[in-house]
């Protein structure tokens, strides 16, 4: 079954059994969504499965972490796909979590190994100034290819480039082609479902420095505890001198700034809903209460949120479209495809909390049990 993963294109690939369970772990860059890429991994292996097996694990790996894991009995895909039993009736035997007694046998030589590759992506971002007089919708249009370095377990380098295509918003340093990310990204797992991710260099928000999260997970993946301790300088590139000069040179300070913020997070999957709250010191010495709401209409994510600030309150919302195609090419030594979404914040201020990401992996937006379980049942619905 192995060498046909492969040869589909999945990566990172081992397979074993333990009595008569069949245990596969896989590494998908191959579809846009993880319930996509188990479904086909079970339509191809289970033209081979025969009788052999009467319990099938599919573990979900990214970076060679195991994230989540799918657990079915194989007799109740087959008796699905002939229309023996219904969705419902599957639905109350298949479980999605995102942590198994399995993740811990998979430490083994993978086929295909998902690491030690190249990853370009190739982002279009939209930027709007509404309300102004005389123009009331100003527009910034760019292209922000990123290069992705997969090193070791866990370990990214992430590149990342802004090229001007159309701008009509007055930020003089934004006409010119600049760094956007040039960053290292560690992320560990630890026992009792905690995450933990260290990251270096230059960040967006032309923030550099170092920043240390931690996110710890409770209730099957529904609800997380995150927390975030930054530590950073300004940086800009190029200096701009003049109305009509420009010097390409970094400008920095010394790291002098002291980020951090605390939040917790609830899956509600009845609705497909998360709700969130935190609280943080970010940029420019400003204090915020954040509270969320992102609701997934299949793959598409709507989400409204609300900043409560010493100085004033926001609000505004977030939108995330799924972008063409669903399947990529086959992940080669280097592999160029688009981004999974489109994605476009909206605040109701010009004024409004600033944060940086350092182009660590917030797997927990799509890689959710719930969302993956809701998504994988829509599927083999549509498909049955």
């Amino acid at each position: 079954m192995s060498s046909a993963l492969v040869q589909h294109g999945f990566q990172g690939v081992t397979e074993h059994t333990v009595d008569s369970t069949l245990i596969i772990s896989f590494e998908n860059r191959l579809y846009r969504l993880e319930a996509n890429a188990i479904y086909n991994i079970l339509e191809i292996i289970n033209k081979d499965l025969g009788n052999q097996y009467n319990k099938l694990i599919l573990i979900s790996k990214k970076q060679d972490i195991p994230l989540i894991a799918c657990e079915l009995n194989l007799n109740d895909f087959q008796a699905l796909k002939v229309g023996e039993i219904s969705i419902q009736q599957f639905k109350q035997k298949l479980v999605v979590s995102n942590s198994s007694s399995y993740f811990n046998s998979i430490n083994k030589t993978s086929i295909n190994s998902g690491n030690y590759k190249i990853e370009i992506v190739v982002e279009p971002t939209l930027g709007l100034a509404l309300g102004g007089f005389p123009d009331p919708v100003l527009h910034q249009i760019n292209l922000n290819p990123i290069l992705n370095i997969f090193l070791w377990k866990g370990a990214t380098v992430k590149l990342q480039g802004i090229f001007p295509l159309s701008n009509e918003i007055e930020v003089p340093e934004e006409k010119y082609i600049r760094p956007g990310i040039l960053s290292f990204n560690q992320q560990i797992r630890l026992p009792k479902d905690i995450f933990v991710n260290a990251g270096i260099g230059y960040f967006t928000s032309n923030r550099y420095g170092g920043n240390l999260s931690a996110k710890k997970f409770f209730i099957n993946g529904n609800l997380m505890l995150q927390g975030s301790l930054g530590y950073t300088g300004n940086a800009s590139y190029p200096q701009i001198i003049g109305e009509d000069q420009h010097l390409k040179k970094w400008q920095y300070s010394n790291l002098n700034y002291l980020d951090y913020a605390v939040g917790a997070n609830y899956w509600l999957a009845k609705y497909n809903l998360r709700i969130g709250i935190s609280y943080g010191k970010f940029l420019n010495e400003k204090r915020a209460i954040r509270a969320e709401l992102f609701q997934n209409f299949k793959e598409t994510r709507i989400g409204f949120f609300a900043l409560k600030t010493e100085g004033g309150n926001n609000y505004g919302m977030q939108i995330a479209v799924p972008f063409f195609p669903k399947k990529y090419w086959k992940p080669k030594i280097i592999s160029v495809r688009p981004p999974t979404h489109f994605r476009y914040t909206y605040h109701s201020k010009q004024s409004y909390i600033k944060d940086y990401w350092t182009g660590n992996n917030n797997f927990e937006q799509t890689m959710n049990p719930s969302l993956v379980k809701y998504q994988l049942l829509g599927l083999l619905q549509k498909q049955n």
